[in-house]
């Protein structure tokens, strides 16, 4: 049997990580508030009074994209906090 490796600690350094480059470039910090930002106004949506049927008429109608494809988009805009800041 192979002898196990000592596991160690790695070096925790603080570096700014950016996003595009140029004029485009955003701080990770920046992206991840957005993220925040859009995740709860998702929340907000389906806490209002119009329920998740209307919300995709509504959607529908405006855009042309079909409902299941709706459905994944909003589903996935409330697990961006989760999925990404978490």
């Amino acid at each position: 049997m192979a002898k196990a490796k000592k596991l160690t600690k790695p070096k925790v350094e603080t570096v700014t990580i950016t996003a595009g480059a140029g004029d485009n470039a955003v701080e990770v910090e920046t992206l991840a508030a957005t993220i925040v930002e859009i995740g709860k106004a998702a929340k907000k949506l389906s806490k209002s009074g119009l329920n998740r049927q209307g919300v995709l008429v509504l959607l529908k109608h405006h855009s042309g994209v079909p409902f299941r494809e709706i459905n994944l988009v909003l589903d996935g805009l409330e697990e961006l906090e989760d999925k990404y800041c978490g």
